[in-house]
């Protein structure tokens, strides 16, 4: 084939030499094509193989020279590696070659070859290749032709079940508990490739990172039989070997795992294989919420609250038995367990994950020596979580597990409630609208005040939870009936601790300041590049919290009926500041009803319409219009600010 000429360039080309007037220059660039032998797959891998791409990049060593850089143009045919050098490379230099492209060595007798432990679907540079040394056959232009030999074993996964059918495929994950690594970066003498010798292709992993799991992300789709399956073609890409280990399926329902023993991989060879998920061992997702609160949600969601009748509650009958040392506004943990090897001593780290690949960290938990298992808490329902667990730098076992719930309560403090710490802590997301979309986690928290919150507590809300603005709705210190309160800036945030003090409903309904404080929440949470997260309270998280964080749920269109749910779980922390239960019908200040003061004689002497008494008289035809209507109209917020709101808070 020979070098392309841009059509401009060949007749300015020729007009010069034609008049003989200018010399013709030695070229400044030279460039080199090999042709890929087998031009449509990347070796022996039939129908199913994986194809070389327009834009797939090879390391081409020239003799003493190397690695240089060579593009793969797809387009041609047959397919060919060109790259360019400012130097002519003479005929009969020797050519050693490696897909893909990396940098770190100049020698063709330790050519760095990976084979990553994180793979997508259809990744093309999953599959590394080592080109059977050849030589330079001509100059500039056409130079000669490589054979490619893959060096990997391909899994080509079927995935089905007639019981678990339609179940949205989100990872594999392949773990070998015995047989070597099966991904990372090894090395390769590429002047000993040889296509008869199998031996020659052996992967030298020493002075490299192996590791012992790879996994796969690629969205599929459960069929309901091994047919149906094998059109849809799940490409795992391993180091050949023979393994005994787990195989892991991540579905959006739950965890499905197949021990596998002596398993056999050949290079080269793409093995089917079948994973009926009716045969696995499946995992359920661990339910986040603890009982009594389960308990309380299926309640309200069996029997919702008639947001026209509030002469009834369902709360008090779960939250019994609740007090200062009895909490119930836990979340349920989800345990991780693993076997401790002869030689495990010494403490364990549990790293949990939000991806595959297990590079995306959400939170790492310690473990001391002689444990087996351990209790992980705070994370996000509805979620894929992928872990392992480490004895310094030695892997015991890594996996997946999914989690649910409805709410997502959070473990901050372990003291009793009542002592300034951070508790009756729940986010906001997972909350549901009238039109079926659900809020974001990790945007919003609500809870009680921090004033003596432990340094592990300060931990967990600036580094996990990365609270970045405290709305701290108390009154000032001295005011009457303050229970002890005082504006104190628990997290050491400066400007970013909020001290808009409310003591009565006329201040929580004065637009100056109440728009003060929603407007600093509506700028955080707004702002695509503000990584801050907000952190609502009074002193136990109930009333003035209540109704702020109701203004905000309901402007999103939370229903009535849940945003009187929310109020009511901060029962479950025990912090009923005089022994009653914050319920719907009315126990607490400021949430609900009207506010009735009678004198000694019964006489009622005044009527304060507060709450949500309040906001059903205001104009709308639904309790989101009418709450869009304070803040508009009453408080001031900017309309666009509140849409701005509801895009960023709805996924």
């Amino acid at each position: 084939m020979n070098r392309s000429v841009h059509p401009l360039l060949a007749v300015l080309l020729a007009a010069a030499l034609s008049s003989c007037q200018v010399e013709q220059a030695a070229p400044s660039v030279y460039q080199y094509r090999f042709e890929i032998a087998d031009d449509a797959s990347r070796a022996e891998l039939y129908e199913e193989g994986v194809y070389w791409q327009d834009g797939d990049r090879v390391s081409l060593y020239l003799g003493n020279n190397g690695p240089v850089q060579a593009a793969v143009d797809a387009s041609a045919s047959p397919k060919t590696i060109v790259f360019s050098t400012g130097k002519p490379v003479a005929a009969g230099t020797a050519v050693n070659a490696c897909y893909p492209y990396r940098e770190g060595s100049s020698t063709v007798s330790a050519a760095p070859v990976v084979i990553p432990s994180a793979q997508q679907g259809f990744q093309v540079s999953a599959m590394p290749m080592a080109g059977v040394p050849t030589a330079v056959s001509s100059g500039s232009g056409n130079s000669g032709r490589i054979y490619f030999l893959n060096l990997g074993a391909i899994i080509d996964f079927r995935v089905f079940s007639q019981d678990f059918a339609g179940e949205k495929v989100e990872s594999i994950l392949l773990r070998a508990d015995a047989g070597g690594p099966v991904s990372g970066e090894a090395k390769l003498n590429l002047n000993n490739v040889d296509p008869q010798n199998a031996s020659t292709l052996n992967l030298n992993w020493s002075g490299g990172v192996g590791y012992p799991y790879v996994s796969l992300r690629q969205p599929a789709v459960v069929a309901a039989d091994k047919a149906t399956a094998a059109q849809e073609h799940l490409y795992l890409v391993l180091a050949p070997g023979t393994y005994s280990g787990t195989i892991t399926v991540v579905t959006d329902a739950a965890v499905y795992s197949f021990p596998f023993m002596d398993k056999s991989f050949p290079r080269n060879t793409v093995m089917r294989y079948n994973l009926n998920l009716t045969q696995a061992n499946r995992q359920a997702p661990f339910n986040l919420e603890n009982d009594r609160v389960k308990a309380y949600l299926d309640k309200v969601e069996s029997a919702p609250y008639d947001p026209a009748d509030y002469s009834y509650t369902y709360i008090e009958e779960f939250c019994t038995g609740v007090s200062e040392d009895n909490r119930l506004d836990w979340p349920a943990p989800v345990t991780v367990r693993w076997i401790n090897p002869a030689s495990g001593n010494g403490a364990k780290q549990i790293l949990v994950y939000n991806d595959p690949a297990m590079t995306d960290l959400e939170l790492s938990v310690s473990a001391q020596s002689g444990v087996t298992a351990a209790a992980v808490y705070n994370l996000i329902p509805g979620r894929a979580y992928y872990y392992k667990v480490m004895n310094g730098t030695r892997l015991l076992t890594n996996g997946a597990f999914r989690t649910t719930g409805r709410r997502r309560f959070m473990r901050v403090d372990d003291t009793r409630f009542h002592m300034n710490n951070a508790v009756n802590c729940r986010d906001f997301g997972g909350q549901v609208t009238v039109s079926g979309k659900k809020l974001r986690y990790g945007k919003i928290f609500r809870g009680s005040n921090m004033d003596a919150t432990s340094d592990a507590a300060k931990d967990i809300l600036l580094n996990y939870m990365h609270i970045g603005l405290d709305v701290d709705l108390r009154k000032p210190p001295g005011s009457s009936n303050t229970f002890g309160e005082c504006i104190y800036d628990g997290l050491g945030l400066g400007e970013w601790h909020l001290t808009e003090p409310y003591d009565s409903w006329a201040e929580l309904t004065n637009p100056a300041k109440m728009g003060g404080t929603l407007n600093r929440i509506f700028d955080v949470v707004n702002d695509p590049d503000c990584d801050r997260v907000v952190y609502v309270h009074c002193k136990v998280g109930a009333d003035r919290t209540g109704f702020v964080c109701m203004l905000l749920q309901a402007c999103l269109g939370v229903p009535l009926g849940w945003c009187d749910v929310d109020y009511e779980m901060t029962a479950f922390a025990g912090n009923a500041v005089n022994d009653n239960p914050r319920t719907r019908t009315g126990h607490g200040n400021y949430y609900y009803l009207t506010k009735t003061e009678k004198n000694w004689w019964g006489q009622v002497t005044s009527t304060e319409v507060r709450g949500v008494d309040y906001i059903k008289t205001l104009p709308g035809d639904t309790y989101q219009d009418k709450t869009i209507y304070f803040l508009t109209e009453k408080i001031g917020i900017a309309p666009e600010t509140i849409t701005a709101f509801q895009n960023a808070m709805l996924e």
